[in-house]
């Protein structure tokens, strides 16, 4: 008597319990086998049609089925492009649409004559995230029309996700419609940081999935989405305010505050707005001491049952910005009381110092007593903002310091613009050549003129 696709992946959760998880993967091996010819079709269609409603990728009709071999992390995925002879290459894997920047080898394979034992030969089998993308890639392959493929993979898929779930995440079985749902999930929490992403379009969209899916409205998905839905109620901060310019850091992008785009590029110019804002900003950044709007950061990784909202807040910067202000002694001290104190110590702090001279508050505070947390460049990138003559009196200073590079770096992540920046290295290194500052001036000098060589050779490719 053949098993049902259901007893199967049950016999995979169990077995194990009795011969230990050493048989792991001895069933499920077991499960591919038997499952490839009882998979049912209709569940397929069903998915299909569910991955549509969810708004989630599909390769164009045109698309061709290719293996992607990123060598930056080597890896093996399935992927769909229309052209393969194109770079950067532009893929779709799993929901993703990718563009691999990075060196990387693709394989156009035919998905009517092909397994995938065939086809694959990386993480895809033990890496739950790669599971995942397999899981999307079999709906994918079933809307293409290429229905034997599509079923390989998604029994493929659902057994390892079962061995991953129960045993590694202690959850039960994840039935297909509800695997789905975590796939549609995790793609909504990565579009929520990219820059351009519609975040009031995205919260009506998770609004569905918590209501459709007990299992992913954790008390930690209901606060991200709550918090979601205050980042995308408008400001009503008045123009030019430091409460607008705090309003603004929930379109702050990236892993952190630096701009990506160039050698040692700047602050961005919303971080940078509220720090040239000074101690006046200081009372309402203690106001958003805990504000838990969302900011544009890189990487939340989502798994198959395990909705992750692990998105940055703005309450981060906002700290981070009280820190740099204060001075990283007083930042130090901070972190000696508890999370729930430290707001008030903060203001403690600022009552004492709002009737001092700033300029003078950040040249006894830029450099830390403390040798372990050396010079806040942040403070030097304000001193060079609004007080000119006192950062080139501490240039002069510090020329052989071990620590001169970090004033050559506060240039850098300043708003002067590109070519000031380059003209303020240039005449420390023509005044100065031999000395520790002067050398880093060079250096940094150097990977400029590397940087404005591949941006020429970009325009003319």
């Amino acid at each position: 008597m053949l098993l049902s696709n259901f007893m199967i992946r049950k016999i995979i959760k169990i077995l194990p319990r009795i011969l230990g998880k050493a048989a792991i993967f001895a069933c499920a091996v077991m499960g591919l086998a038997a499952s490839t010819a009882l998979a049912d079709v209709g569940i397929l269609q069903k998915l299909v049609v569910q991955y549509k409603l969810y708004h989630l990728t599909l390769p164009t009709p045109s698309s061709q089925l290719v293996v992607v071999k990123d060598d930056s992390c080597n890896a093996e995925f399935l992927g769909f492009t229309e052209y393969t002879n194109k770079r950067p290459l532009h893929v779709v894997i799993g929901p993703y649409q990718k563009v691999l920047a990075s060196p990387c080898q693709i394989r156009v394979i035919n998905p009517t004559n092909s397994s995938p034992d065939a086809l694959i030969s990386g993480r895809d089998c033990n890496d739950l995230w790669a599971v995942n993308l397999t899981f999307c890639t079999a709906i994918q392959c079933e809307e293409m029309g290429w229905h034997r493929l599509a079923l390989e993979l998604f029994d493929r898929s659902l057994a390892m996700v079962d061995y991953y779930m129960y045993f590694q995440a202690g959850w039960d079985t994840t039935p297909p419609e509800l695997q789905l749902k975590y796939c549609a999930w995790n793609y909504r929490m990565q579009e929520l940081v990219k820059p351009a992403s519609d975040r009031r379009a995205i919260a009506g969209e998770l609004k569905i999935l918590l209501k459709s899916a007990p299992s992913i409205a954790t008390e930690k998905t209901r606060e991200l989405y709550a918090a979601l839905i205050d980042t995308v109620t408008p400001s009503q901060a008045p123009a030019n305010s430091a409460e607008a310019a705090i309003d603004e850091l929930t379109e702050l992008q990236g892993e952190g505050i630096s701009l990506p785009d160039r050698p040692c590029g700047g602050y961005d110019p919303r971080y940078l707005r509220i720090l040239k804002m000074g101690f006046p900003a200081v009372p309402d950044l203690i106001k958003h001491w805990d504000d838990t709007r969302l900011i544009r950061t890189d990487g939340p990784i989502g798994y198959a049952g395990q909705p992750d909202p692990r998105i940055e807040r703005v309450s981060y910067f906002v700290r981070l910005l009280l820190n740099d202000l204060a001075g990283y002694d007083v930042g130090f001290e901070l972190g000696k009381v508890p999370e729930s104190e430290r707001a008030a110590k903060m203001t403690t702090w600022y009552n004492q110092v709002k009737n001092l001279s700033e300029e003078k508050y950040l040249l006894d505070h830029f450099k830390s007593e403390n040798p372990r947390f050396g010079v806040n460049r942040a403070a030097l990138v304000l001193l060079l903002e609004k007080y000119p003559a006192t950062f080139n009196m501490l240039i002069k200073q510090y020329l052989n310091d071990k620590q001169s590079s970090d004033f050559v770096e506060a240039v850098c992540k300043s708003s002067l613009t590109w070519e000031r920046k380059t003209e303020f290295l240039s005449s420390i290194v023509q005044c100065n050549p031999k000395s520790k500052m002067g050398q880093s001036a060079k250096n940094l000098l150097h990977d400029f003129e590397k940087w404005e060589k591949k941006e020429k050779e970009k325009t003319v490719k």
